[in-house]
């Protein structure tokens, strides 16, 4: 894949609304769009694949032992959740850096991560910054 190849439409980083008139995105920014959306997914909802997704709650695909939220955090299964999420995107080699930061006051979890990108024509790397709560 080169880093010129579209890779999604373009949304507004601060409502996920659709970019009008539509614009594809490429590159680490359509990457680290694609990592974003991953991790705002909810295993079980997709229609099209209800394998897609992180295993916030149980559910018909998610056992009670698998999913993230209705019990106490276990770093290790946020981590391994973060991690194929991240790694599930393309170009996505490996991570740099993984920080997660629970909240239990609001019971969020702040994910912040760097991932190294290997296109056909560029090697760079992607980060970004997510907060994750039962709401997301």
């Amino acid at each position: 894949m080169l880093s010129t190849d579209r890779l999604d439409l373009k949304l507004d980083p601060s409502t996920d609304d659709l970019i009008i008139p539509p614009v594809f995105i490429t590159g680490p920014e359509g990457v680290g769009q694609i990592v974003r959306i991953r991790m705002r997914r909810w295993r079980g909802e997709y229609f099209r694949d209800r394998l897609a997704g992180l295993p916030m709650i149980a559910n018909d695909v998610v056992s009670e032992t698998a999913a993230l939220l209705g019990q106490p955090y276990n770093e290790l299964k946020w981590r391994a959740a973060m991690r194929e999420a991240i790694l599930g995107a393309p170009t996505a080699e490996r991570i740099i850096t993984l920080n997660l930061t629970p909240n239990s006051v609001t019971r969020e979890v702040a994910v912040q991560f760097e991932a190294l990108l290997v296109f056909e024509d560029l090697t760079t790397s992607v980060s970004g910054m997510e907060i994750l709560n039962g709401g997301s």
